[in-house]
Protein backbone atom coordinates (compact mmCIF):
# COMPACT_ATOMS: atom_id res chain seq x y z
CA UNK A 1 0.00 0.00 0.00
CA UNK A 2 1.37 3.74 -1.01
CA UNK A 3 1.67 5.96 1.93
CA UNK A 4 -0.25 8.53 -0.01
CA UNK A 5 -0.01 11.03 3.29
CA UNK A 6 3.93 10.47 2.97
CA UNK A 7 3.73 11.76 -0.72
CA UNK A 8 1.92 14.22 -0.61
CA UNK A 9 3.38 15.91 2.13
CA UNK A 10 6.49 15.93 0.11
CA UNK A 11 5.39 16.99 -3.14
CA UNK A 12 3.92 20.12 -1.33
CA UNK A 13 7.08 20.90 -0.05
CA UNK A 14 9.20 20.28 -3.04
CA UNK A 15 6.28 21.69 -5.65
CA UNK A 16 6.23 24.87 -3.40
CA UNK A 17 10.70 25.45 -4.23
CA UNK A 18 10.23 24.19 -7.08
CA UNK A 19 8.05 26.82 -8.33
CA UNK A 20 9.66 29.95 -6.78
CA UNK A 21 13.16 28.32 -7.83
CA UNK A 22 11.24 28.43 -11.85
CA UNK A 23 10.38 31.46 -11.13
CA UNK A 24 13.66 32.77 -9.75
CA UNK A 25 16.22 31.39 -12.33
CA UNK A 26 13.88 31.97 -15.24
CA UNK A 27 14.21 35.39 -14.40
CA UNK A 28 18.11 35.90 -13.49
CA UNK A 29 18.96 33.60 -16.90
CA UNK A 30 16.51 35.88 -19.12
CA UNK A 31 18.19 39.13 -17.20
CA UNK A 32 21.77 37.93 -18.28
CA UNK A 33 20.16 36.66 -21.65
CA UNK A 34 18.71 39.93 -22.30
CA UNK A 35 22.03 42.23 -21.02
CA UNK A 36 24.06 40.09 -24.02
CA UNK A 37 21.37 41.11 -26.73
CA UNK A 38 20.81 44.69 -25.66
CA UNK A 39 23.47 46.14 -28.06
CA UNK A 40 21.31 44.12 -30.95
CA UNK A 41 18.20 44.50 -30.31
CA UNK A 42 18.29 48.33 -28.89
CA UNK A 43 19.64 50.20 -31.72
CA UNK A 44 16.54 48.37 -34.41
CA UNK A 45 13.86 49.24 -31.95
CA UNK A 46 11.49 52.17 -32.75
CA UNK A 47 9.35 51.40 -29.38
CA UNK A 48 9.97 50.30 -26.19
CA UNK A 49 7.08 47.10 -26.79
CA UNK A 50 8.94 45.55 -29.22
CA UNK A 51 12.32 45.93 -27.25
CA UNK A 52 10.50 43.89 -24.12
CA UNK A 53 8.56 41.73 -26.20
CA UNK A 54 11.91 40.45 -27.98
CA UNK A 55 12.95 39.52 -24.57
CA UNK A 56 9.68 37.71 -23.92
CA UNK A 57 10.32 35.60 -26.82
CA UNK A 58 13.77 34.53 -25.66
CA UNK A 59 12.15 33.25 -22.04
CA UNK A 60 10.68 29.57 -23.59
CA UNK A 61 14.33 28.32 -24.75
CA UNK A 62 15.63 29.34 -21.00
CA UNK A 63 12.94 27.34 -19.52
CA UNK A 64 14.81 23.68 -20.11
CA UNK A 65 17.98 24.92 -18.09
CA UNK A 66 16.17 26.90 -15.31
CA UNK A 67 13.74 24.43 -14.98
CA UNK A 68 16.66 21.74 -14.41
CA UNK A 69 18.01 24.14 -12.14
CA UNK A 70 15.00 24.54 -10.10
CA UNK A 71 14.57 20.78 -9.64
CA UNK A 72 17.80 20.47 -8.36
CA UNK A 73 17.51 23.10 -5.79
CA UNK A 74 14.16 21.98 -4.52
CA UNK A 75 14.98 18.34 -3.89
CA UNK A 76 18.15 18.97 -2.75
CA UNK A 77 16.33 21.84 -0.30
CA UNK A 78 12.79 19.92 0.61
CA UNK A 79 15.75 16.66 1.60
CA UNK A 80 17.92 19.11 3.71
CA UNK A 81 14.96 20.22 5.52
CA UNK A 82 13.47 16.98 6.53
CA UNK A 83 16.97 15.78 7.31
CA UNK A 84 17.57 18.42 9.81
CA UNK A 85 14.40 18.59 11.34
CA UNK A 86 14.67 14.95 11.91
CA UNK A 87 12.02 14.42 9.78
CA UNK A 88 13.77 11.20 7.68
CA UNK A 89 14.73 9.81 10.63
CA UNK A 90 11.34 9.54 12.16
CA UNK A 91 9.80 8.05 8.52
CA UNK A 92 12.86 5.83 8.31
CA UNK A 93 12.23 4.75 11.99
CA UNK A 94 8.46 3.97 11.48
CA UNK A 95 9.30 1.72 8.33
CA UNK A 96 9.08 4.02 5.17
CA UNK A 97 11.97 2.21 3.16
CA UNK A 98 14.26 4.72 1.15
CA UNK A 99 12.59 3.84 -1.85
CA UNK A 100 9.58 5.11 -0.38
CA UNK A 101 10.83 8.34 0.43
CA UNK A 102 12.41 8.68 -3.38
CA UNK A 103 9.18 7.39 -5.06
CA UNK A 104 7.60 11.10 -5.11
CA UNK A 105 10.92 12.97 -6.45
CA UNK A 106 10.98 10.32 -8.99
CA UNK A 107 7.04 10.77 -10.00
CA UNK A 108 8.16 15.23 -9.74
CA UNK A 109 11.28 13.99 -12.13
CA UNK A 110 8.73 13.08 -14.88
CA UNK A 111 6.62 15.10 -14.76
CA UNK A 112 9.68 17.83 -14.89
CA UNK A 113 11.01 15.73 -18.03
CA UNK A 114 8.11 15.56 -19.76
CA UNK A 115 7.68 19.60 -19.56
CA UNK A 116 11.03 20.59 -20.67
CA UNK A 117 11.40 18.23 -23.65
CA UNK A 118 7.68 19.32 -24.91
CA UNK A 119 9.69 22.60 -24.36
CA UNK A 120 12.61 22.24 -26.38
CA UNK A 121 11.10 20.21 -28.62
CA UNK A 122 8.13 22.26 -29.90
CA UNK A 123 7.65 25.58 -27.87
CA UNK A 124 11.54 26.65 -28.13
CA UNK A 125 11.52 26.53 -31.91
CA UNK A 126 8.23 28.46 -32.24
CA UNK A 127 9.26 30.92 -29.98
CA UNK A 128 12.56 31.59 -32.01
CA UNK A 129 11.24 31.52 -34.74
CA UNK A 130 9.12 34.31 -33.57
CA UNK A 131 11.92 35.92 -32.28
CA UNK A 132 14.43 35.65 -35.82
CA UNK A 133 11.43 37.12 -37.73
CA UNK A 134 11.57 40.21 -35.43
CA UNK A 135 15.43 40.68 -35.55
CA UNK A 136 15.10 40.19 -39.26
CA UNK A 137 12.18 42.74 -39.59
CA UNK A 138 14.17 45.05 -37.41
CA UNK A 139 17.51 44.43 -39.21
CA UNK A 140 15.87 45.60 -42.46
CA UNK A 141 14.65 48.67 -41.16
CA UNK A 142 17.72 49.27 -39.70
CA UNK A 143 19.84 48.52 -42.91
CA UNK A 144 17.34 50.29 -45.69
CA UNK A 145 16.21 52.84 -43.28
CA UNK A 146 18.51 55.55 -44.72
CA UNK A 147 17.64 54.04 -48.71
CA UNK A 148 15.33 57.05 -50.12
CA UNK A 149 14.53 58.42 -53.46
CA UNK A 150 17.21 60.77 -54.71
CA UNK A 151 19.63 60.31 -51.65
CA UNK A 152 23.12 58.53 -51.20
CA UNK A 153 22.94 54.80 -49.40
CA UNK A 154 25.50 53.82 -47.37
CA UNK A 155 24.52 51.01 -46.36
CA UNK A 156 26.45 48.83 -48.86
CA UNK A 157 29.70 48.60 -47.61
CA UNK A 158 32.57 49.67 -49.85
CA UNK A 159 29.77 51.66 -52.24
CA UNK A 160 27.32 54.00 -52.58
CA UNK A 161 23.65 53.68 -54.36
CA UNK A 162 21.23 56.04 -55.79
CA UNK A 163 18.13 55.23 -56.64
CA UNK A 164 15.25 57.43 -58.30
CA UNK A 165 12.34 54.98 -57.00
CA UNK A 166 11.58 52.88 -53.82
CA UNK A 167 8.72 50.57 -52.64
CA UNK A 168 10.18 49.93 -48.79
CA UNK A 169 7.87 47.08 -48.16
CA UNK A 170 8.68 45.04 -51.67
CA UNK A 171 12.03 46.11 -51.81
CA UNK A 172 11.85 47.04 -54.98
CA UNK A 173 14.01 50.07 -56.77
CA UNK A 174 13.89 51.78 -59.89
CA UNK A 175 16.54 53.75 -62.05
CA UNK A 176 19.58 52.73 -59.80
CA UNK A 177 23.58 54.51 -59.56
CA UNK A 178 25.49 52.45 -57.66
CA UNK A 179 29.29 53.26 -57.36
CA UNK A 180 31.46 50.54 -55.73
CA UNK A 181 35.01 48.76 -56.01
CA UNK A 182 34.88 46.18 -58.17
CA UNK A 183 37.28 43.02 -58.83
CA UNK A 184 41.30 44.00 -58.63
CA UNK A 185 40.57 47.01 -56.72
CA UNK A 186 38.98 48.51 -59.82
CA UNK A 187 35.76 51.07 -59.57
CA UNK A 188 32.94 50.47 -61.24
CA UNK A 189 30.13 52.62 -62.20
CA UNK A 190 26.24 50.42 -62.46
CA UNK A 191 23.96 52.01 -64.21
CA UNK A 192 20.56 49.81 -64.19
CA UNK A 193 16.88 50.29 -64.76
CA UNK A 194 15.53 48.74 -61.86
CA UNK A 195 15.63 46.08 -59.34
CA UNK A 196 15.23 44.86 -56.17
CA UNK A 197 17.16 44.92 -52.78
CA UNK A 198 17.35 42.63 -49.59
CA UNK A 199 19.03 42.88 -45.99
CA UNK A 200 20.51 39.75 -44.34
CA UNK A 201 18.00 36.92 -42.96
CA UNK A 202 18.67 34.92 -40.16
CA UNK A 203 22.03 32.42 -40.81
CA UNK A 204 22.85 35.25 -43.44
CA UNK A 205 25.85 37.69 -43.62
CA UNK A 206 25.23 39.01 -47.01
CA UNK A 207 23.18 41.73 -48.34
CA UNK A 208 21.26 40.61 -51.87
CA UNK A 209 21.10 43.05 -54.58
CA UNK A 210 19.21 42.04 -57.62
CA UNK A 211 19.87 44.25 -60.86
CA UNK A 212 17.83 44.25 -64.20
CA UNK A 213 18.54 45.80 -67.28
CA UNK A 214 21.61 47.86 -67.08
CA UNK A 215 25.07 48.57 -67.95
CA UNK A 216 28.69 48.71 -66.06
CA UNK A 217 31.18 51.11 -66.76
CA UNK A 218 34.91 50.94 -65.43
CA UNK A 219 36.07 54.23 -63.89
CA UNK A 220 39.33 53.16 -63.26
CA UNK A 221 41.26 50.41 -65.50
CA UNK A 222 45.12 49.34 -65.09
CA UNK A 223 45.13 50.18 -69.41
CA UNK A 224 43.98 52.56 -71.82
CA UNK A 225 40.72 52.30 -73.16
CA UNK A 226 36.77 52.23 -71.98
CA UNK A 227 35.00 48.96 -72.41
CA UNK A 228 30.85 48.96 -71.67
CA UNK A 229 29.64 45.57 -70.56
CA UNK A 230 25.79 45.11 -71.05
CA UNK A 231 23.38 43.07 -68.29
CA UNK A 232 20.21 41.91 -68.23
CA UNK A 233 20.41 40.25 -64.51
CA UNK A 234 23.03 40.70 -62.29
CA UNK A 235 22.74 39.54 -58.71
CA UNK A 236 25.25 40.80 -56.04
CA UNK A 237 25.81 39.43 -52.28
CA UNK A 238 27.72 42.36 -50.74
CA UNK A 239 29.31 41.05 -47.42
CA UNK A 240 27.36 42.34 -44.33
CA UNK A 241 29.58 43.60 -41.55
CA UNK A 242 27.26 42.40 -39.28
CA UNK A 243 28.86 40.83 -36.31
CA UNK A 244 26.31 38.86 -34.84
CA UNK A 245 26.38 36.81 -38.14
CA UNK A 246 27.42 33.29 -36.11
CA UNK A 247 25.13 34.18 -33.43
CA UNK A 248 22.29 34.26 -36.16
CA UNK A 249 22.80 30.67 -37.17
CA UNK A 250 22.73 28.99 -33.77
CA UNK A 251 19.35 30.94 -33.24
CA UNK A 252 18.56 29.52 -36.51
CA UNK A 253 18.98 26.30 -35.73
CA UNK A 254 17.05 27.08 -32.36
CA UNK A 255 14.00 28.01 -34.25
CA UNK A 256 13.56 25.12 -36.91
CA UNK A 257 11.73 22.14 -36.41
CA UNK A 258 12.44 18.50 -36.66
CA UNK A 259 11.93 18.41 -40.39
CA UNK A 260 13.44 21.53 -40.89
CA UNK A 261 16.76 20.20 -39.17
CA UNK A 262 16.48 16.65 -41.16
CA UNK A 263 16.46 18.91 -43.99
CA UNK A 264 19.30 21.11 -43.49
CA UNK A 265 20.93 18.31 -42.31
CA UNK A 266 20.45 16.41 -45.55
CA UNK A 267 21.48 19.97 -47.62
CA UNK A 268 25.06 20.49 -46.16
CA UNK A 269 25.63 16.88 -46.37
CA UNK A 270 25.44 16.67 -49.70
CA UNK A 271 26.93 20.15 -49.85
CA UNK A 272 30.39 18.98 -47.80
CA UNK A 273 29.48 21.15 -45.13
CA UNK A 274 30.63 18.73 -42.24
CA UNK A 275 30.92 21.06 -39.31
CA UNK A 276 27.01 22.84 -40.40
CA UNK A 277 25.61 19.22 -40.73
CA UNK A 278 27.43 18.31 -37.05
CA UNK A 279 26.12 21.30 -36.01
CA UNK A 280 22.44 20.19 -36.94
CA UNK A 281 22.89 16.77 -35.48
CA UNK A 282 23.97 18.38 -32.68
CA UNK A 283 20.51 20.72 -32.02
CA UNK A 284 18.32 17.72 -32.29
CA UNK A 285 19.68 15.63 -30.40
CA UNK A 286 20.07 18.82 -27.48
CA UNK A 287 16.36 18.66 -27.35
CA UNK A 288 16.30 15.22 -26.02
CA UNK A 289 19.08 14.69 -23.98
CA UNK A 290 19.11 17.87 -21.90
CA UNK A 291 15.72 16.58 -20.50
CA UNK A 292 17.12 13.21 -19.97
CA UNK A 293 19.09 14.67 -17.61
CA UNK A 294 15.77 15.31 -15.34
CA UNK A 295 15.33 11.29 -15.08
CA UNK A 296 19.30 10.86 -13.68
CA UNK A 297 19.28 14.26 -11.17
CA UNK A 298 17.36 12.14 -8.40
CA UNK A 299 19.74 8.87 -8.35
CA UNK A 300 22.13 11.16 -7.63
CA UNK A 301 20.90 13.80 -5.64
CA UNK A 302 19.56 11.29 -2.95
CA UNK A 303 22.35 9.96 -1.77
CA UNK A 304 24.35 12.66 -1.71
CA UNK A 305 21.62 15.01 0.46
CA UNK A 306 21.06 11.91 2.50
CA UNK A 307 24.68 11.02 3.50
CA UNK A 308 25.43 14.88 3.74
CA UNK A 309 25.86 16.70 6.97
CA UNK A 310 25.54 20.35 5.50
CA UNK A 311 22.12 21.69 5.12
CA UNK A 312 20.28 24.78 4.78
CA UNK A 313 19.54 26.88 1.84
CA UNK A 314 22.77 27.75 0.74
CA UNK A 315 24.04 24.49 1.31
CA UNK A 316 21.05 23.42 -1.27
CA UNK A 317 21.57 26.40 -4.03
CA UNK A 318 25.35 26.13 -3.85
CA UNK A 319 25.05 22.11 -4.62
CA UNK A 320 21.94 22.72 -6.91
CA UNK A 321 24.20 24.89 -8.89
CA UNK A 322 27.36 23.14 -8.75
CA UNK A 323 25.71 19.93 -10.50
CA UNK A 324 24.06 21.64 -13.08
CA UNK A 325 27.27 22.94 -14.22
CA UNK A 326 29.07 20.11 -14.45
CA UNK A 327 26.27 18.79 -16.50
CA UNK A 328 26.81 21.91 -18.59
CA UNK A 329 30.60 21.66 -18.84
CA UNK A 330 30.28 17.86 -19.89
CA UNK A 331 27.44 19.07 -22.49
CA UNK A 332 29.88 22.22 -24.01
CA UNK A 333 32.73 19.76 -23.97
CA UNK A 334 30.67 16.88 -26.16
CA UNK A 335 30.02 19.62 -28.10
CA UNK A 336 33.03 21.13 -29.18
CA UNK A 337 34.71 17.59 -29.85
CA UNK A 338 31.93 17.19 -31.78
CA UNK A 339 32.19 19.75 -33.80
CA UNK A 340 35.96 19.21 -34.24
CA UNK A 341 35.04 16.16 -35.53
CA UNK A 342 36.48 13.48 -32.61
CA UNK A 343 33.55 12.14 -31.83
CA UNK A 344 30.39 11.87 -33.66
CA UNK A 345 27.70 14.71 -33.05
CA UNK A 346 25.08 11.92 -31.53
CA UNK A 347 28.22 10.81 -29.30
CA UNK A 348 28.67 14.81 -28.01
CA UNK A 349 25.41 15.31 -27.71
CA UNK A 350 24.62 12.87 -25.14
CA UNK A 351 28.11 12.74 -23.44
CA UNK A 352 26.72 14.50 -20.38
CA UNK A 353 24.15 11.99 -19.92
CA UNK A 354 26.47 9.24 -20.33
CA UNK A 355 28.64 10.33 -17.85
CA UNK A 356 26.00 11.27 -15.06
CA UNK A 357 24.53 8.05 -15.54
CA UNK A 358 27.76 6.69 -14.67
CA UNK A 359 28.12 8.90 -11.88
CA UNK A 360 24.28 7.86 -10.75
CA UNK A 361 25.09 3.75 -10.62
CA UNK A 362 28.52 4.72 -8.62
CA UNK A 363 26.77 6.17 -5.94
CA UNK A 364 23.15 5.03 -5.76
CA UNK A 365 24.05 1.26 -6.13
CA UNK A 366 26.00 1.25 -2.64
CA UNK A 367 23.62 3.90 -0.78
CA UNK A 368 20.66 1.47 -1.88
CA UNK A 369 22.59 -1.47 -0.83
CA UNK A 370 23.40 0.03 3.03
CA UNK A 371 20.12 1.59 3.56
CA UNK A 372 18.29 -1.49 2.67
CA UNK A 373 20.51 -3.32 4.82
CA UNK A 374 20.42 -0.75 7.78
CA UNK A 375 16.69 -0.39 7.82
CA UNK A 376 15.47 -3.78 7.67
CA UNK A 377 13.50 -5.14 10.09
CA UNK A 378 15.36 -7.55 12.73
CA UNK A 379 14.16 -10.74 13.10
CA UNK A 380 12.30 -11.42 16.09
CA UNK A 381 13.26 -13.41 18.74
CA UNK A 382 11.18 -16.26 20.43
CA UNK A 383 10.30 -15.49 23.98
CA UNK A 384 11.39 -17.68 26.73
CA UNK A 385 9.24 -20.53 29.24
Amino acid sequence: MFPVKLYRYIMLRFLLSFGVGTLVFTSLLLMDRSSRQVEQLAPQTSSLGQFFTSFILLAPPLLSYSIALAFLMAMISTLNEMKGDQELQAMFFTGASPLSVLFPYLVAAVGAFAVTLSTTVYLTPLSFKAYNDRVVRMARHQILNDLKPGAFFKGIPDAVLMVGDYDPKAGELGGLILVGGGSDEKTDLVLARSGTIKAPEAGESNIRLNLTSGTIHPLSASEPGYRIASFDQLTSLVESTDPGAAVKMKHLLMGSGMDELEKMHRDWQTAGKVTDAARVLIEKHRRFSIPATLLIYPFIIYPMSISSRKHGRAAAFSSSIFLFFISYFLFTFGTRLALGGRVPAEFGAWLHVLVLFMAALCVFVPFLFTQTFLHRAPPSVPGKG
